[in-house]
């Protein structure tokens, strides 16, 4: 097995800003979720490896950009079915151990089931 080296995380993922960002400027980022979805180790042809992890923005983040006192909040475009697919994992990740899919698939059926006592609920609140 090759000794480890170097450890390098590359991220992906793209955001909606709600303004422009400068050129030649430089920010500080915060993200609040991060979901690591695979690895790979480069030779430095020494005997040792550089292994890098590959990370991509979690539907739930929360990502700002920093520019001195002013917060530039990020989003991402997710439909519908993306941020309730999200509120479910986080939801199960806090409270159960039940299958994220699963609980997420048993709402889903849930909502369909039951549509028209759903939008009854909702209009008498």
């Amino acid at each position: 097995m090759s000794e480890i080296n170097e450890y390098k995380l590359r991220i992906q993922g793209s955001l909606n800003l709600p303004l422009k960002l400068e050129i030649d400027k430089s920010y500080d980022f915060t993200c609040t979720g991060l979901d690591i979805i695979g690895s790979s180790d480069t030779s430095n042809q020494d005997g040792s490896v550089n292994r890098t992890f590959k990370g991509k923005i979690s539907e739930m983040s929360e990502i700002n950009l920093l520019s001195g006192k002013d917060v530039i909040r990020a989003t991402q475009k997710k439909s519908a079915s993306q941020r309730l697919r999200g509120r479910a994992y986080v939801w199960t990740a806090e409270n159960d151990s039940t299958d994220p899919e699963m609980f997420y698939q048993t709402i889903v059926n849930k909502i369909i089931n039951n549509f028209d006592i759903l939008v009854e609920f909702l209009r008498n609140k």
